[in-house]
């Protein structure tokens, strides 16, 4: 285990798998003979398949990664340290070894003991999501662009019952684009006094308006805080856009805080996913992003993430509206 500082977050536990592990050979027979592209398109259809895939992958992993990993990987569900997690040298990497790491993220869910999840109106209804650079968005406010920054934001900061959990597994990277990370204890610690006065004063109250994507319900929003206490105790954050005040104040300290992601001392850090990359943070107590790029659309070489969300409370559904 080793250490990755990234400024806007702190020190990240970062561990390394065995190039020599057997792990790939393992999750390889696995996949066989299984219909994985299948239930990933339809998870409300095929749950009993899925959870059954995410058991046998769950005992692959529990004998080929290291104990510490696991140990920390379990520490997610009670939401307690680590809030981030980076995992290097996995053996899946490239297009066609897209449905290894899918199957390898149904075990790491099963051992985190969370529930992957998905929306109806995102990816359409696909379990886990692959996520590359779309040419027709290049330009856009989505995570398939590539030509613009990808603003800081909670995943689906809408939803109520919004992803606990997050993990991007990265099959082909590119060394332009750069994941961006702030966790909130270190966003807090680095704005001057006036403004964490008033993210304590003001962004504790119920006076923010969290709209609704076009893909989704347009024109609904949900009303909270941008930042809020979780159950036991921790500082959680709750931003993204669009994003608007319910009163002069509020709107306010939204826009303070978007001019203080762009000075020098708020800017965010970020880390460079490359093949066999792995990387998971709480939904709750950070936020993300993405630096610009300039995309590669060979379909072997273009970027290509494999993404899920996982939940901590299993009563939710695969698929969600």
């Amino acid at each position: 285990m080793t250490i990755t500082d990234i400024s806007s977050v702190g020190p990240i536990e970062t561990y390394k798998v065995d190039a020599q592990t057997p792990l790939k050979s393992a999750i390889e027979n696995l996949s066989q003979n299984v219909q994985l592209t299948q239930w990933m398109a339809a998870p409300a259809t095929y749950e009993y398949a899925i959870n059954e895939i995410r058991q046998k992958s769950h005992q692959v992993l529990i004998q080929y990664l290291p104990d510490t990993l696991l140990c920390q990987l379990q520490q997610f569900n009670e939401r307690s340290i680590p809030q981030m997690l980076i995992v290097t040298g996995l053996p899946f990497d490239g297009l066609q070894e897209t449905e290894l790491a899918e199957c390898f993220l149904l075990g790491l869910s099963s051992i985190m003991n969370m529930k992957p999840f998905t929306y109806k109106n995102e990816y359409n209804g696909r379990l886990l999501h692959h996520v590359k650079p779309d040419v027709k968005h290049e330009y856009s406010k989505m995570g398939v662009n590539s030509k613009a920054n990808l603003d800081l934001h909670v995943e689906n900061a809408f939803d109520p019952c919004r992803p606990d959990c997050m993990a991007l597994y990265c099959l082909t990277g590119d060394q332009a684009a750069k994941t961006t990370l702030y966790s909130v204890t270190k966003l807090l610690s680095k704005m001057d006094k006036s403004l964490s006065d008033q993210m304590e004063s003001i962004g504790k109250k119920n006076e923010f308006l969290f709209q609704h994507p076009q893909s989704f319900s347009a024109g609904k929003a949900d009303v909270g805080a941008l930042i809020f206490e979780l159950p036991k105790g921790e500082t959680a954050i709750r931003f993204s856009t669009p994003l608007s005040g319910r009163s002069e104040e509020a709107e306010r300290l939204k826009e303070q805080l978007q001019r203080f992601f762009n000075t020098e001392e708020g800017r965010p850090d970020g880390y460079c996913l490359q093949r066999g990359d792995l990387l998971i943070w709480s939904n709750h107590t950070n936020l993300h992003g993405r630096t610009a790029y300039a995309p590669n659309y060979e379909p072997s070489a273009q970027r290509l993430l494999v993404r899920m969300f996982m939940a901590i409370d299993h009563t939710l559904p695969l698929l969600r509206d």
